[in-house]
């Protein structure tokens, strides 16, 4: 019979793997999942088909935008988002002034499929934050790896 030795800079190593693995798994898992549509009157569309998106790390919003053209035709468009389009002044400085709507309406947010109508309207239910949600994830997987090492937190 023979036994198996590991020596601890091996468990240490072992258990950083496991860690950087199983991290890598949560937040795929977790990545913010965003409703995506767009329409243009403009093409003679007036309505979308909408579909979900996992969203990128670095685009961490969902995003709903209504612009108006000048010659009144608009553009609707839900997806992800990074933070430079859900800054308070981006409509009225980049859309409305630089590209020259006459209109426009950009609302973000934070949590799975938040991009739809009637989101956050009183009588909502309460909704466990992706930071809490990641933050307890994080401490299981530290107290495993501290687990397989032999010690306690």
């Amino acid at each position: 019979m023979k036994v198996l030795m590991t020596t601890d800079k091996e468990m240490k190593v072992s258990c950083w793997t496991c860690f950087i693995f199983v991290t890598a798994l949560i937040s795929a898992a977790c990545a913010l999942q965003c409703n995506v549509c767009y329409f243009d009157t403009l093409s003679n569309e007036n309505s979308c088909n909408t579909t979900h998106e996992n969203c990128m790390a670095e685009w961490p919003f969902c995003m709903t935008q209504s612009e108006e053209r000048p010659d009144g035709s608009r553009i609707f468009t839900r997806g992800c988002a990074p933070l430079l389009p859900c800054k308070p002044d981006y409509c009225e400085e980049m859309l409305i002034k630089k590209v020259g709507r006459k209109d426009c309406n950009i609302t973000c947010c934070q949590e799975d499929l938040c991009n739809r109508d009637g989101y956050g309207t009183a009588g909502s239910e309460e909704r466990v934050s992706r930071a809490n949600r990641m933050l307890e994830y994080f401490v299981i997987i530290i107290g495993i790896c501290f687990s397989l090492l032999g010690r306690q937190l």
